[in-house]
């Protein structure tokens, strides 16, 4: 591992492994090395180790069995999405903690920009949250949703990731994103919520996503960051 990484130990650790399986070092359902076995190949120790591990286990890149070992999981297509759908796996590949603020979970008629595709449908459902990384604001998401999406959504705890929620919903498989970025002015609430200095822009990210099979999109969300965040890649996702 690299000392001066800034990331976490165990995040390298995790990373190290996860890339392992994504090259086909280990392919899906192949044994994986044990943890003594990791501790002596990266040089690291038992906890570093088992925090990665429980990690990637969490996010399905492994699979433990009890008593025979540790297993690379078998690809997703949908998952494939994360990366680019989920700001909780791209904080998370950053060594960062996550957690939220609900807002506003409810249920809405669809207005506004909401029209351009559900102008037919009655109700759809709401999710507003301040999103915070180490402790600190980084953006306000206000996702919406078909009914059948929802469900699942109210499911997900305030600090977990909506998105892996839904990509983890049977049938679902994503079939494209819509994305658009504004650069403008916060109004009074992004910058009371986000704590901008005067002065400083955000960045809007709107997103539709749709799913294989269906006219209609399942989601939309308004995603509002502090302009210089944009900056990094990685932070140019949607829905947490």
């Amino acid at each position: 591992m690299e000392a001066k990484n800034r990331l976490p130990l165990y995040v390298q650790v995790k990373n190290h492994i996860a890339d392992a399986i994504d090259s086909g070092v280990y392919p899906p359902g192949s044994k994986l090395p044990t943890e003594h076995q990791w501790m002596a190949m990266m040089n690291v120790g038992r906890g570093t180790v088992r925090s990665a591990l429980t990690e990637l286990e969490h996010e399905g890149k492994i699979v433990k069995r009890h008593g025979i070992g540790t297993f690379a999981g078998e690809p997703k297509q949908s998952f494939s999405f994360e990366p680019v759908l989920s700001l909780t796996y791209s904080l998370r590949k950053m060594g960062l903690k996550t957690d939220s603020v609900i807002m506003a979970k409810e249920t809405v008629l669809p207005a506004g920009r909401l029209l351009d595709y559900w102008g037919s449908i009655a109700q759809v459902g709401r999710l507003k949250r301040i999103r915070f990384a180490g402790g600190k604001p980084v953006a306000v998401e206000d996702s919406y949703f078909l009914p059948d999406i929802f469900k699942a959504v109210c499911r997900v705890k305030p600090g977990g990731s909506v998105a892996r929620e839904i990509l983890a919903m049977p049938g679902v498989s994503i079939a494209k994103a819509e994305f658009v970025i504004e650069i403008r002015k916060p109004d009074t609430g992004e910058r009371s919520s986000l704590r901008l200095p005067k002065g400083e822009n955000v960045a809007e990210l709107t997103r539709w996503t749709f799913v294989k099979g269906a006219k209609l999109p399942i989601s939309f969300v308004s995603f509002v960051m502090p302009e210089n965040m944009m900056s990094s890649s990685a932070l140019i996702t949607g829905e947490s």
